[in-house]
């Protein structure tokens, strides 16, 4: 597939992600007729019952990894604050940070040595086992060290699952493939939030520490879903990405730090996704602080909140269906980067207005809605153009170690105020100053990135069959190449343009 390819390729346009392709997905055996393409590839795919196939195993895949975190994310959280306070909250999450470097090396020696179903199967079983584990120590040692473990289980969990799943789903479509079944499969991971929070909100209080056991019924499917999309696969089972011995795991670590440290493209993703974070805690403390005042007891406080994400999830499920093809297919990838950060002013500025329960819980679930709808959604499109060894390293370095580091400069703003303001009586909503002006410069970092970077968009998207490349030959579509001021000024081209 030439460059010819690429170039036709427009957001604005919504070839990727169009009302009516989303549509199709959600009934993935109907068929569309379609243009003819000028520059076919010599053997078509996403057209056939395997592709189709393989899209309704990944929905219920990711259906199964987010239902788990959204079944135990309530327990998670009000289980510490109700050991800890909600003052202290912010420093729990704090400590998570000193556990990502190894938790990301340990992944790298996964990613390293392991093929792709040993891998998925390994990580998955590890969790089950460790699920088993945090249930049957509720029951007999459920003091507050275990609280703070389990809150760091569960923060563990997502990270690591959802990067293999987002890993393994680039390793597994090509472009044409994606352009068809992207929205139905990131429709899974909403449908899944959305059964993971009417397990917690309503069947929370009666299940207790049990709902840990129940949650992991959602795991065992990953095994046959997995076992199954592999019969699909095309090319040969590759034993890890540094097989023979010709890179160590540290190796493989070092590169997905340098990927990101050398591509001022990537540099930008990487503040996206740390000031999106930062605005999140405050939010998400904000949201902590108001119901620790609320509810008494912790299973009526995960309940709750259990009922608040449910319905931020069903909200997230028509902005991924309806709202965000029509946002990407008629303003562009600009425009669906930007929607996030002007929803969260709005929540943002009527809590400062009304300091209450009833506010906060409207910024929180508007947030939540849109950063796994059409946030993501634009996000992900990000990467598309970047080579196989930037999806494996640079993008688990962002998506876990920038990540969490993240939170820990949001965690020392909120310490900030706890230790320091709040004492004083300033109050939870003047922490929306501070949100404000992060979203500020979130809102210029989306400006800046998508108006450099329109070069990264000027050849084909790797097929995920492609050979790796050897180390020191990394490359996205020319976006390692030395930085030099003249090719860092293009001119907005229409794939980002408004």
């Amino acid at each position: 597939m030439d460059q010819a390819f690429f170039s036709r390729i427009n957001f604005k346009d919504g070839n990727f992600f169009d009302l009516q392709s989303v549509l199709i997905t959600m009934h993935p055996y109907a068929t569309t007729a379609a243009a003819p393409d000028p520059d076919p590839d010599p053997d078509p795919v996403g057209t056939g019952n395997h592709a189709n196939q393989k899209s309704i195993l990944l929905f219920f895949y990711f259906f199964c990894v987010i239902a788990v975190f959204w079944t135990l994310k309530p327990l998670r959280t009000s289980s510490v604050v109700k050991a800890f306070g909600p003052d202290y909250y912010p420093l729990v999450k704090q400590g998570l940070v000193l556990l990502i470097p190894f938790v990301l090396v340990g992944y790298s020696v996964l990613v390293c040595r392991l093929d792709r179903l040993r891998l998925v199967f390994s990580i998955t079983a590890g969790f089950v086992g460790m699920n088993i584990v945090m249930w049957t120590l509720f029951q007999t040692h459920p003091g507050n060290l275990l609280k703070m473990a389990f809150f760091y289980y569960i923060d563990t969990y997502i990270t690591i699952m959802a990067v293999l799943f987002w890993t393994y789903l680039n390793d597994t479509f090509n472009t044409e493939e994606a352009k068809r079944h992207y929205g139905f499969i990131g429709a899974g991971g909403l449908v899944g939030g959305i059964f993971g929070s009417l397990i917690s909100g309503w069947a929370g209080n009666m299940l207790g520490d049990n709902i840990i056991l129940a949650s992991t019924a959602f795991l065992l499917p990953i095994f046959p879903i997995v076992a199954s999309l592999e019969r699909y696969r095309s090319s040969p089972v590759i034993k890890g990405i540094c097989p023979q011995g010709t890179r160590t795991a540290s190796e493989v670590f070092l590169e997905g730090v340098g990927t990101v440290f050398h591509s001022r493209y990537l540099l930008g993703i990487v503040a996206i996704v740390g000031l999106y974070e930062i605005v999140s805690m405050i939010v998400d403390y904000q949201f902590t602080a108001a119901l620790a005042e609320s509810f008494a007891s912790r299973h009526e406080m995960a309940a709750f909140q259990g009922k608040v994400f449910l319905t931020a999830q069903l909200l997230s499920l028509a902005v991924q269906v309806f709202i965000t093809p029509w946002i990407l297919r008629r303003f562009g990838v600009t425009t669906g980067l930007l929607f996030l950060p002007i929803v969260l002013i709005t929540g943002s500025a009527a809590f400062l207005l009304v300091p209450a329960l009833a506010t906060i819980t409207f910024a929180i679930s508007a947030e939540t809605s849109m950063s796994y709808s059409i946030n993501q959604t634009s996000k992900e499109i990000l990467y598309l153009p970047l080579d196989a060894v930037s999806k494996y390293t640079g993008k688990a370095f962002i998506d876990m170690f920038v990540l969490r580091a993240a939170k820990t400069i949001g965690a020392g703003i909120l310490l900030t105020y706890t230790l320091f303001l709040k004492h004083h009586g300033v109050p939870a909503s003047a922490l929306t100053f501070v949100g404000i002006a992060a979203l500020a410069v979130w809102i210029y970092v989306v400006l800046e990135t998508t108006t450099h970077s329109t070069q990264i968009f000027k050849g084909p998207i790797p097929s995920p069959e492609t050979p790796l490349p050897k180390p020191g030959n990394l490359s996205v579509v020319g976006a390692f190449s030395p930085m030099k001021a003249p090719a860092l000024m293009p001119v907005r081209e229409k794939a980002f343009s408004a």
